[in-house]
């Protein structure tokens, strides 16, 4: 089975809205197939490509917008609120010491600041195993892969700077992302 992209389940999520909202009787898997196949030639959202799948989810979404217009809803506003994307960089003891707290403490302070944060090192080591340097270097890659996306780097540094993070500052360094830092306790 193909995995789906995100985009691809928003078509399915528009699609199901549709049909809430009474745009046709009724939102079968089968009436969506035959609606990618007019208008994308393929006879499943899991067979769309990705930009495809983005373009089904425009249409569907101003449709969605009109039907619900016409029956004197208001259409879903585009929110307004547009947190900065950043990645922390912040200690973590994997087994879940002292610094788990301080990560946690560094997301809401940041959340605080109207930003969108991503902390590598409250995700991976959950889901790695974090005593083998291979799987914790594996969890270094996907976080620098991830803050490539970021619009800033963000250091707590109150506990100092584990290799881990060096990584990560050198990384948005090289690829001129700001990096800002922080700490809880008292300015830099």
């Amino acid at each position: 089975m193909k995995n789906r992209t995100v985009a691809q389940f928003e078509v399915d999520s528009l699609w199901d809205q549709l049909a809430d909202a009474g745009a046709f009787r009724t939102g079968s898997n089968a009436r969506l197939d035959t609606w990618l196949r007019r208008h994308y030639g393929v006879t499943a959202t899991v067979f769309l490509s990705d930009a495809d799948a983005k373009g089904a989810g425009r249409m569907l979404s101003l449709w969605l917008d009109r039907v619900l217009t016409e029956k004197g809803q208001p259409a879903i506003p585009a929110p307004s609120y547009s947190p900065r994307l950043v990645i922390l960089e912040v200690p973590f003891d994997p087994t879940g010491g002292v610094d788990s707290d301080y990560a946690v403490a560094a997301m809401a302070d940041s959340l605080s600041r109207s930003e969108a944060p991503f902390v590598p090192s409250l995700t991976y080591p959950r889901t790695l195993d974090f005593h083998d340097p291979i799987a914790r270097w594996k969890g270094v890659v996907c976080g620098l892969a991830w803050g490539a996306k970021a619009d800033a780097t963000i250091v707590y540094a109150d506990h100092g700077i584990t290799i881990e993070m060096a990584a990560g500052i050198r990384r948005a360094r090289r690829e001129r992302r700001p990096v800002e830092y922080r700490t809880l306790s008292q300015p830099l």
